[in-house]
Formats: structure tokens, C-alpha cells, sequence
């Protein structure tokens, strides 16, 4: 169930990602958090966006131990 604290945080983690087009040419897209670019590569923004879930739901997982 979704609570508004747990909600924001969320929204707050997402927030530190951007997809970007990659500058490199080795994928079509590439990440950034925090306005740093991470040199992680994707095909497709669905991999890229499913890299930015698993790490948020991570960074949530610590943050709530």
C-alpha cells in the first residue's frame, strides 16, 4: 500500500535520473544522476528506465533499514 511519505521519497530518487542521449555512440542512450553522467548504455529507454527502477528501489531499500 502507498503511504504519501513513502511516495515523495520515491519521487525524490527518481528525480536525481535523466535519460540522455549517449554522447559515446556505443548505446542510443546513456544516464545521468545528479546531473553526472554514469556511463551506464542502453539500447532502449525501457532498459534504461528499468536500470533507474532497480537502482531507486535500492537506494528506498537502504533508506528504510
Amino acid at each position: 500500500m502507498s503511504h504519501p511519505v513513502n511516495d515523495e521519497i520515491l519521487e525524490n530518487l527518481f528525480e536525481k535520473w535523466e535519460i540522455i542521449p549517449c554522447s559515446n555512440k556505443i548505446g542510443l542512450w546513456e544516464l545521468s544522476y545528479e546531473g553526472e553522467c554514469i556511463h551506464e548504455t542502453f539500447d532502449t529507454k525501457d532498459e534504461a528506465h528499468n536500470y533507474i527502477q532497480q537502482m531507486v528501489q535500492k537506494d528506498f531499500e537502504e533508506i528504510s533499514l
